[in-house]
């Protein structure tokens, strides 16, 4: 279940993660192109709960429709990730599927001491999206493999250590204003493309980096001067 609320030019967007369903993600996808310029909105933060509840078998789909719903999901996490504004994911309790990958594209990442990360979705035969290439990234390798080919879980503490969580608060609605205000007091335009040329870094040589640096820097001067 998604909740969209907004407060003094913050989109909040409220997850309760259960089963994967097309009506969520379609508002998901929604939602990044609402936040697109020329937006008011200032951030995007993301809260993520797990409700024991709200668990229960996925409305039974035909391949086409499994397809295009991971589709979907695939481009609202890519339109998250290119935003041009400051986002953050809130993680309470029990973290899978689709809060992982909330928290792989946005910017700052708060948890609870009690937060576990695990990724659910190859239960019922489908790919996790991009997850499978960003994970990688923050865990290594092994450990990627052990999530999401066994299942395992990881602590608070390792996703911590490993940078996949930035912040770990007993009150983490608290903990994230002051440091959301800090991303805020950066151009919009230049988290995002300090966001870009990070995650390119991972995938170009020295030369690619410097040229995908001057064409943001362009980009940059070219904006700020007008």
């Amino acid at each position: 279940m998604l909740e969209i609320r907004r407060t003094d030019g913050i989109l909040h967007a409220t997850w309760t993660l259960g089963p994967l369903r097309a009506e969520p993600v379609e508002t998901l996808l929604q939602l990044g192109e609402d936040a697109e310029p020329p937006s008011d909105i200032r951030a995007v933060i993301f809260h993520v709960h797990s409700d024991p509840t709200a668990s229960g078998p996925a409305p039974p789909r035909s391949p086409r429709e499994l397809i295009r719903l991971h589709r979907h999901l695939d481009r609202a996490m890519t339109r998250i990730e290119r935003l041009e504004l400051p986002t953050a994911s809130i993680l309470h309790g029990e973290v899978n599927g689709i809060g992982l990958q909330l928290a792989l594209v946005t910017d700052l990442r708060v948890a609870t001491s009690a937060t576990t990360v695990g990724i659910d979705l190859l239960s019922g035969g489908a790919l996790p999206g991009a997850a499978l290439a960003r994970l990688p990234k923050y865990l290594g390798l092994g450990r990627a493999r052990q999530m999401l080919l066994l299942g395992e879980r990881i602590s608070v503490e390792d996703a911590a250590a490993a940078g996949l969580v930035d912040v770990v608060s007993d009150d983490p609605e608290a903990a994230w204003p002051p440091l959301l205000e800090r991303l805020l007091a950066m151009p919009p335009l230049t988290v995002s493309m300090v966001r870009r040329i990070l995650k390119d870094s991972f995938m170009a040589d020295m030369e690619e980096a410097r040229a995908t640096f001057r064409a943001a820097l362009f980009q940059i001067a070219s904006e700020t001067s007008q």
